[in-house]
């Protein structure tokens, strides 16, 4: 079958149309929420981490990862009921829920010998899916990823001491910062 270069073109026209509206239902999906959501996480669970002495903080952080991901979990099946992904949010928060299991496990095995250390692995990890979502969906989620992870990397380098403050702005600020870009770039 012979294409002439007009239908070729046209095709590939059409395959930009359907990629810039995919782009642009996901920014109007809770995408970039639950980016903002998961920053102000971030952000009061390192502060907790700073301020607060070992059990506080570990509670802390379990009440506000609880909090996080029934939101994401309403949030995502809200979006597979109103734009029908095909089972993409289901997959999404599959993907997840592996990642943080395997992130569990590497902790585990790897044995930190600090709080900031273990931090530092763990936040590696979740980047690394931040990452690969944005390979797989959005763009900018491959940048926060690679960002947050600098970000880490030079926080536990170089403040160690403010490590947790460090990633309570920065880290939970470049999230909540990408949710709201995120949201003004896809309209």
């Amino acid at each position: 079958m012979d294409i002439s270069p007009t239908e070729a073109q046209q095709a590939l026209d059409d395959i930009d149309k359907i990629m810039a509206r995919t782009r642009r239902e996901l920014a109007n999906g809770s995408g970039p929420l639950q980016l903002v959501i998961w920053g102000l996480v971030w952000f009061v669970g390192f502060l907790g981490s700073y301020f607060l002495s070992g059990p506080k903080s570990g509670f802390l952080w379990l009440l506000l990862l609880i909090a996080a991901l029934i939101s994401s979990i309403y949030l995502g099946y809200r979006d597979e009921l109103r734009v029908r992904y095909g089972g993409l949010s289901m997959r999404i928060a599959s993907s997840w829920a592996l990642l943080i299991l395997f992130a569990t496990l590497i902790l585990w095995a790897a044995t930190p010998k600090t709080a900031e250390q273990a931090n530092l692995i763990f936040i590696l990890i979740i980047m690394l899916g931040y990452g690969l979502l944005g390979i797989w969906t959005w763009r900018a989620m491959f940048w926060v990823g690679l960002v947050v992870s600098a970000l880490a990397i030079i926080g536990y380098l170089f403040f160690f001491k403010h490590f947790f403050i460090w990633m309570a702005v920065l880290g939970g600020g470049a999230l909540i910062a990408s949710g709201i870009y995120i949201k003004k770039a896809g309209k």
